[in-house]
């Protein structure tokens, strides 16, 4: 969505650089190129910190709960870069 915008916002800019519309085409190519850059940033960010990731297994259970596998720090992590590079892909 935000891409085909750029692309517009830019070909309207190299039809009429110096027009009266101009600025404000400057201005929303601007805020359409921020966007698209937040958008980029939040799909390469985990969804869960490792510590949200580690305390997952025991929410919702009761106090005798006790999983049968612990899962490491470090392998929740994994799991995290993991999932992120098969969104990025």
């Amino acid at each position: 969505m935000y891409a085909p915008a750029v692309d517009d916002w830019n070909r309207y800019l190299s039809i009429d650089p110096t027009g009266q519309w101009s600025d404000e085409a400057r201005a929303r190519l601007e805020g359409v190129e921020s966007k698209l850059q937040n958008k980029k940033s939040s799909l390469r960010m985990p969804l869960l910190h490792d510590t949200e990731l580690v305390a997952l297994p025991n929410q919702g259970q009761s106090e005798s709960y006790k999983p049968s596998r612990r899962v490491s720090a470090r392998g929740c992590q994994e799991l995290a870069s993991a999932s992120v590079s098969q969104n990025s892909v």
